[in-house]
């Protein structure tokens, strides 16, 4: 029977590299893209002169408490091909423990995106269609509004 253990022995080594070599290999095919529910967001800008807004939903659960944004108003206008200028205001609802529930407006965020960096496909004219990379900068302030929402 020493034939079957040393089956077993390879089946558990090949289960080993299989499970390191697969994630790996799904790591480096797979692509990713920002953009609602606004957790992460993209380098991409409008255009210049062009509104983008986008609504979203946003919902953190824990045994404790359940809070929601809904909707998260997100206004983005662009200044330039490489500007964008945002203004996000959430509707902030809350649950606690004894399920009371409570709601207002939460913080704003403003925000200034930039775009230094993009590169294009080499031969062809430049348009966010042939760009396959660009470094943006996205510093943001957040700001009470003058409700009860934050103390509520």
């Amino acid at each position: 029977m020493p034939f079957a253990g040393f089956q077993y022995f390879t089946f558990r080594i090949g289960l080993r590299v299989l499970s390191f070599a697969l994630p790996a290999v799904v790591a480096i095919t797979a692509s990713a893209q920002g953009g609602p529910p606004l957790i992460t967001d993209d380098p991409g800008t409008p255009g210049n002169h062009n509104w983008k807004i986008n609504f979203g939903w946003i919902a953190d659960h824990n045994p404790g408490n359940t809070s929601y944004q809904l909707p998260d108003i997100d206004i983005n206008y662009g200044w330039g091909d490489r500007i964008q200028l945002t203004y996000e205001i959430p509707l902030a609802a809350a649950t606690d423990q004894n399920n009371t529930t409570r709601a207002g407006l939460d913080e704003s965020l403003l925000g200034v995106k930039w775009r230094p960096c993009e590169h294009h496909t080499a031969g062809e004219p430049k348009s966010d269609e042939n760009m396959n990379f660009s470094l943006a900068a996205y510093p943001q302030a957040s700001i009470n509004n003058p409700t009860s929402a934050v103390r509520r």
